[in-house]
């Protein structure tokens, strides 16, 4: 058992989760903690499936019973507060409070032996990454309410939430004609015989991937050879990740292909390409793990890592002698060294060659590159209200969207695509948005809104990467609110000598910006939402203290003037524990609303 469980242990920590718990038979483990990734419940999944996969091929030793020890795993997504407990000096272990582990662990008594199963709260999270079985609706011990179950087979093959859409019919391409002119500009001198590179960098979901979907749909009549790889958020430790990607895509290999058969694919592509590269095929074979001759295994380390980039660059070379050809990698903000020393390799020779490198990036990753003249980069903006408004119609094919819901969708969206996609795809869900015979509206009067899963990743993993002062400055002006003056943030804080260098800092990540300096200095968030998931990473007990703290900050502040702030004072004060406060701030907006004849805010 201390052998699985180690195994174990090695599997999970390769996809970053951490172990809360030893049992006797078995583990707790969470992901998401201290680092929140946008594609935690994958992570869990991923290693569950590897777990099982390893408990079936473990010898037995040193054992007189040869009993096969089975394994079941169940993966649950949901709240949890969590957090080193501090007894007398000493460090214990990890704590986790919350009922999530606990339905993780009553779907055990749902899985078969060697089986993954998840609930409906992991699966609308992984929902086309993976095959499924439906296990149909459970009622858990210690749970009233029933859940969907699935048991997952294995991946689906679909490497991210983009891929997932394409499957299901993506929303009309909206606000984009200008960025699509660009690449098709630079594909004409490509195949004029002007290499190019292009960077498209953005926002996680503004359509960087969009962007290159449609590309391709444009030129794909041409003659060309398109090859893609991908970078992944836990591929940075995994040498040559995309490069796998780019030679698998271009001698047709799958990965259930036997070694025969990749060998095979392989030496047939390398005659169809040039047949003096024969010498090539080695580094080909090691780069995809597949036993190679003597003569590579006896390279002095440096000399087989130049060697293996001169080959990887004069495949591409000779390949785009054939034809033109388009490299695209996406996510350089995770690509591990070996490949960006490879892409670094290459584009030294792309500028007389028949080679379009389209790379995307999020803000923050430094290209070497960035200087060379071949090279420009693409900054999708995010979209105009109006933009976002025929975006919303297309999604629900209506042109009868009631003003209040096109309102609401473009307040929270901030103008990001995939926002938008997925605001109206969690209110369909939950029934915020009903379809009448006037059209699509607001079913009921919601004061809050839920972010939905997979947004709140994106922005928590954001969140989570920054330096621990950092962060907690942003969570206390997340506090105040969508904006929020210098003054005040400093009062709650209590820190006043950094804290200007940490506003600064969040504005160089563009994640707050500066609104005014006169008459005091106010900030804003950058995305709304942002401002909602740094709320929410608080604890409600800290939330409501910071509350109470404002109000009596505020009142102190704008003594003089506290009429002008009663419905502000309110807010604050209904947040906190601090009740007679909130009824009488309440009670004179009231009144005040009632002076206006606004009688309904009254």
């Amino acid at each position: 058992m201390r052998t699985h469980l180690d195994v174990s242990s090695k599997l999970v920590s390769r996809f970053e989760g951490r172990i809360a718990r030893y049992f006797d038979d078995g583990l707790l483990v969470y992901f998401g903690y201290p680092s929140a990734h946008e594609d935690d419940a994958k992570r869990a999944v991923c290693a569950g499936l590897e777990i099982v996969d390893a408990f079936g091929q473990l010898p037995l030793e040193n054992t007189q019973v040869q009993l096969p020890l089975q394994v079941r795993v169940g993966i649950h997504t949901g709240l949890m507060v969590i957090g080193e407990m501090k007894v007398k000096d000493t460090r214990e272990p990890i704590e986790i409070v919350g009922g999530t582990p606990n339905i993780a662990a009553r779907l055990l008594s749902v899985a078969e032996p060697y089986t993954v199963v998840i609930s409906s709260a992991t699966y609308r999270l992984v929902e086309g990454l993976f095959e499924y079985h439906y296990l149909g609706l459970h009622t858990l011990k210690g749970f009233s309410t029933p859940l969907d179950v699935y048991r997952v087979l294995h991946e689906s093959g679909v490497r991210s939430r983009f891929d997932v859409s394409i499957t299901k019919g993506l929303t009309p391409l909206v606000g984009r004609e200008k960025e699509v002119e660009l690449l098709l500009e630079c594909w004409e001198q490509v195949k004029e015989g002007a290499g190019q590179v292009v960077t498209i960098i953005g926002d996680a979901g503004i359509g960087k991937s969009r962007l290159l979907y449609e590309f391709r749909k444009l030129i794909e009549d041409e003659k060309i050879l398109y090859l893609e790889g991908r970078c992944i958020s836990y591929g940075k430790s995994i040498s040559y990740l995309p490069v796998t990607d780019i030679i698998k895509k271009r001698f047709r290999i799958d990965n259930l292909d036997t070694e025969r058969t990749i060998r095979k694919n392989i030496e047939k592509g390398i005659r169809d390409i040039d047949p003096n590269l024969e010498g090539s095929i080695p580094f080909l074979y090691d780069i995809l793990s597949i036993e190679t001759d003597a003569l590579l295994k006896s390279l002095d380390l440096r000399d087989k890592r130049k060697r293996t980039l001169e080959t990887l660059k004069n495949i591409i070379l000779a390949d785009s002698n054939l034809r033109p050809l388009v490299v695209a990698v996406e996510n350089l903000h995770w690509i591990d060294g070996a490949s960006e020393e490879f892409l670094t390799f290459l584009i030294d020779n792309i500028p007389s060659s028949k080679i379009m490198l389209i790379l995307t990036s999020r803000p923050g990753y430094r290209a070497k590159w960035s200087e060379k003249s071949y090279h420009i980069q693409i900054a999708p903006s995010r979209l105009s209200d109006k933009e976002v408004e025929e975006m919303i119609k297309s999604i629900l094919d209506s042109e009868r969207v009631t003003g209040e819901l096109i309102k609401l969708v473009t307040n929270k969206a901030d103008g990001i695509p995939f926002y938008v996609e997925e605001i109206i795809k969690s209110f369909i869900e939950s029934e915020i948005i009903v379809r009448r015979e006037d059209g699509y509206s607001i079913s009921k009067s919601i004061a809050e809104v839920d972010v939905p899963d997979t947004i709140q990743d994106i922005i928590m993993a954001r969140i989570d990467r920054l330096e621990e002062n950092l962060k907690r400055t942003l969570q206390y002006a997340s506090v105040i609110g969508r904006e929020f003056s210098y003054k005040l943030l400093k009062e709650i804080i209590e820190i006043e000598e950094e804290l200007q260098d940490y506003l600064t800092q969040l504005k160089g990540l563009e994640l707050i910006y500066e609104k005014s300096l006169f008459p005091d200095l106010e900030y804003r968030f950058k995305h709304s939402l942002t401002q909602e998931v740094a709320y929410n990473s608080l604890l409600i007990k800290r939330r409501k203290e910071l509350h109470g703290k404002i109000g009596e900050i505020l009142e102190d502040l704008y003594g003089d003037k506290l009429e002008e702030n009663y419905e502000l004072l309110a807010y604050h004060y209904r947040r906190s524990t601090r009740d007679e406060k909130a009824v009488d701030y309440l009670t004179l907006a009231g009144d005040k609303s009632a002076k206006i004849y606004s009688t309904e805010d009254a």
